[in-house]
């Protein structure tokens, strides 16, 4: 268990959902979430974050460092996919990936993700993520912040995926909405606290501008996908769709 092997010291679970799954040992049929004891698990002790990793339908590009895999993904699927070593220390494999909502093993990725969004009990540990770009690209974060705030919306979704997954992802019976206030928690104020960035995240004295204005609209994903003005430390560098300016940026470091 994670805390026995920490100690109690503050540890980052990374892209878990692509960590929580259950059967399917050479039995497709069997495979499935394995969310519930693991949640409980980080529900239980304060010391662990995480961030999701949630996967997306759509088309997206997959890189790993384990260059074996995708030559196995790209065997598998029929793909066309490219590697490179890396000065013999190490190496990565690329290709092209597609989830598809009646792919039973896309479903349940895809709803493994939101089952830990939504049992998971505190916002401020939790950063949103789609382990960009294997699970989705990060311009798909919109539509993910949907599914989390709309419930109607989630569950249209949902009678559209693998029927075998509607039957039994606990994602049904799950009425959650996040707030406005949880969804920038999970995108801006936990990462920052989790990156140990005193300065993001937040609104207070000492805060870089770091500021995105909404216009309110009923639907989420198209209210966050088109932000009305976005700020860089004070500075406009977006508005309605068109840039305004391009400072350069700066490397971050815990403070």
């Amino acid at each position: 268990m994670p805390s026995r092997t920490l100690a109690g010291r503050r540890a980052h679970l990374a892209h878990v959902q692509f960590h929580s799954y259950s059967g399917g040992d050479l039995d497709e049929g069997s495979f499935g979430s394995g969310v519930a004891p693991l949640v409980e698990f980080f529900n239980a002790h304060r010391d662990l974050t995480l961030d999701v990793g949630q996967v997306l339908f759509g088309d997206t590009v997959a890189m790993t460092g384990d260059a074996a895999a995708a030559e196995h993904l790209a065997a598998a699927t029929g793909v066309p996919w490219v590697a490179h070593d890396l000065h013999l220390e190490g190496g990565c494999g690329v290709l092209p990936i597609a989830y598809r909502e009646q792919s039973l093993i896309h479903a349940w990725q895809w709803a493994i993700g939101l089952e830990w969004f939504l049992t998971a009990d505190d916002p401020w540990r939790i950063a949103l993520s789609t382990d960009h770009p294997n699970g989705a690209h990060f311009t798909a974060y919109p539509h993910l912040m949907a599914l989390l705030g709309d419930e109607a919306f989630r569950r249209e979704s949902l009678a559209r995926i693998h029927p075998a997954v509607r039957r039994r992802s606990p994602l049904a019976g799950l009425s959650r909405r996040y707030t406005l206030q949880e969804l920038c928690i999970v995108t801006r104020a936990a990462p920052a606290r989790m990156a140990g960035l005193p300065h993001k995240g937040h609104l207070g004295p000492g805060a870089d501008a770091d500021i995105t204005l909404y216009r309110p609209d009923r639907d989420l994903a198209r209210m966050f996908s088109m932000p009305a003005r976005v700020y860089k430390a004070g500075i406009l560098v977006a508005e309605d769709g068109e840039i305004r300016a391009t400072p350069a940026g700066r490397t971050l470091a815990a403070g």
